[in-house]
């Protein structure tokens, strides 16, 4: 028993660190923005308020459901290629801080979403997701999205 909770902590432990590495969102210096900050602000349908000069409130659109998204608390922003998959099949193994920084903060690889949806994808693979994708375009957009990722960051084997 002991044996097994020692291995639980260890894996969760490793999980996290995991995420730790690459340093969460980047703040731009001419900005003062962080990358998740500046995807919200660039990627809106229509701005409704400037809260203040990193937050507005405005329209958005799901990336995966085409859904319409107002509810800036109910907004995520995904890594269409998971960090969890990049981190066991892309990552190389003397990668520096600032190659994981750059990953984590590529706004190629980062699209806007509920956080319903964005729990719902989690860590699945390509071919798991497309499945859970309703709309055809979606899916292809999708699909297009993660291959460009996934070229540019996963060696081939």
């Amino acid at each position: 028993m002991i044996k097994i909770l020692i291995s639980l902590f260890l894996l969760t432990f490793a999980s996290l660190g995991a995420r730790e590495d690459y340093g969460g969102w980047a703040k731009n210096p001419y900005t003062g923005c962080n990358t998740r900050q500046e995807i919200l602000l660039t990627q809106y349908l229509k701005v409704y308020e400037k809260v203040r000069k990193c937050k507005i409130t405005g329209l958005w659109v799901d990336f995966y459901t085409g859904e319409m998204l107002t509810e800036w608390n109910k907004i995520d922003i995904d890594h269409v290629l998971p960090v969890s998959y990049f981190d066991k099949y892309c990552r190389k193994p003397n990668a520096s801080f600032q190659d994981l920084r750059v990953f984590y903060n590529d706004k190629d690889n980062l699209v806007i979403t509920s956080k319903r949806e964005n729990q719902r994808k989690g860590s699945k693979t390509k071919e798991q997701y497309a499945k859970m994708i309703a709309d055809e375009e979606r899916r292809k957009a999708y699909e297009e999205k993660y291959d460009l990722i996934y070229n540019k960051y996963c060696p081939r084997t």
